[in-house]
């Protein structure tokens, strides 16, 4: 099904806000697709015990956030990859509307908090 898709981004430690997408996807089930204006691909899968958010690809990364205990990220690069370790915080869905809140955990706690808020609007 098509679907409008506006992605916003809060960065819960720096306190800041940014429109990362606002475009059509497809909307199939649990998983969303769609592509930023710089042309980079999403694919998020938004299941019962896991969220993984995949963006991109030779430049890219792949989060996955299970419902308990700690995840796993990956940041793809031209120099490597780097592995992370994550935490879900929150996730909710609706309708209209998809939230997941983590974190990407390091030795001394976390290094990043971020809140992504998807709002979905279907097309006729």
């Amino acid at each position: 099904m098509k679907v409008m898709v506006r992605l916003l981004q809060y960065d819960m430690q720096e306190k800041t806000e940014i429109v990362v997408a606002d475009t059509s996807g497809i909307l199939r089930g649990d998983k969303l697709s769609y592509f930023e204006k710089e042309g980079i691909r999403h694919d998020i899968l938004f299941g019962d015990d896991q969220v993984v958010l995949k963006r991109g690809e030779s430049f890219g990364s792949e989060v996955y956030l299970p419902q308990f205990g700690r995840g796993t990220g990956q940041v793809h690069s031209p120099y490597g990859t780097m592995r992370l370790e994550t935490q879900l915080l929150h996730k909710e869905k609706t309708a209209d509307r998809w939230t997941v809140e983590y974190q990407i955990v390091g030795t001394g706690g976390p290094v990043s908090h971020m809140k992504l808020v998807w709002y979905i609007t279907m097309q006729a």
